[in-house]
């Protein structure tokens, strides 16, 4: 499967989901993470798991890195192809 198509396929996925969400954003769990600007949402989290669950499909190779659930190791091996993800980029917009 080629990358993109497999990105573009992701993100269509994904886009019903999140603008559900965003438009219920005032019933969205919201914590902190280092610190009480550094915000995480239960939207994050999800989203992050269903990238994972199909890469992990589409790829199983692959590693999958991202901000969420204690994801955020480097690999042992760096020439492992690894996927990086920001599950939602600007979540305090996003809350907002």
């Amino acid at each position: 499967m080629c990358e993109i198509r497999f990105i573009e396929g992701l993100l269509t996925e994904l886009t019903p989901y999140v603008r559900e969400r965003y438009a219920a954003r005032k019933t969205i769990s919201v914590a902190t993470k280092s610190n009480p600007t550094d915000l995480l949402t239960e939207v994050d989290v999800e989203v992050q798991q269903r990238a994972q669950r199909r890469l992990q499909k589409a790829y199983p190779d692959d590693l999958f890195i991202a901000e969420e659930e204690g994801l955020g190791l480097l690999p042992d091996d760096p020439d492992r192809r690894c996927w990086i993800m920001d599950p939602i980029d600007g979540t305090q917009n996003f809350v907002r």
